[in-house]
């Protein structure tokens, strides 16, 4: 985390929460979207400072989890700007299964778990500005091919919650899979799942042109 000094109480705050694409999986840390961002927006505030929490492998549960612990509180609580890459492995296993029922389907849990997520950040912090990225589909250009038709329902109705959630709890939702949409040779690396070094770029910008 980047501090320039004095009281971090008083210090504006840009947090990233999320999964493997905050982490920067493939790409490491300082060239994560979530970091390529935060360089765009010192440009305006050189007083900011930050803190990537990305996790591989995170679910929502997890993230929930995590906003437990009292450190992790402290962050969101003082936080000016909040950005979540989320939702993408509680899919996953739907993505590779096309036996899963409607009672089965992960979006169910997902979307408990949204409201979990939601309910516990706006208690922490009512007023910072947040912004969640919307899940893409990385399977058409890769090996898991076969998947990708399943996979586009799934994500339809993961993103309208997204969509709907964003509503509830005030915050804004970075059109994410439209940018990648067609573009997964040229945005996702050798594993045809995570983004490349470009792909962040385009994520940075996204989540920097993209307000209420």
């Amino acid at each position: 985390m980047k501090n320039s000094g004095g009281d971090l109480s008083m210090t504006p705050l840009y947090l990233a929460l999320g999964d493997s694409l905050t982490a920067g999986y493939g790409v490491g840390p300082k060239r994560a979207f979530a970091t390529v961002y935060y360089k765009m927006l010192c440009s305006h505030n050189p007083a900011l400072s930050y803190a990537n929490l990305g996790t591989n492998g995170l679910t929502t549960a997890g993230l929930v989890t995590m906003l437990s612990d009292r450190a992790i509180q402290s962050q969101v609580s003082r936080s000016t700007l909040i950005t979540l890459t989320i939702g993408s492995n509680d899919l996953l296993t739907e993505a590779q299964s096309a036996n899963q029922s409607a009672q089965n389907s992960p979006l169910l849990p997902l979307g408990r778990n949204l409201e979990r997520l939601g309910y516990s950040l706006r208690r922490l912090n009512g007023l910072a500005a947040i912004k969640i990225a919307s899940l893409y589909n990385p399977l058409p250009g890769g090996p898991y091919a076969p998947w990708s038709g399943l996979a586009e329902e799934v994500l339809l109705g993961a993103n309208r919650i997204l969509a709907a959630w964003c509503t509830q709890y005030h915050a804004v939702l970075v059109p994410v899979d439209r940018a990648f949409r067609g573009q997964e040779q040229l945005l996702l690396g050798p594993d045809h799942f995570h983004p490349n070094v470009l792909g962040h770029r385009v994520m940075a910008d996204l989540f920097a042109h993209t307000n209420l």
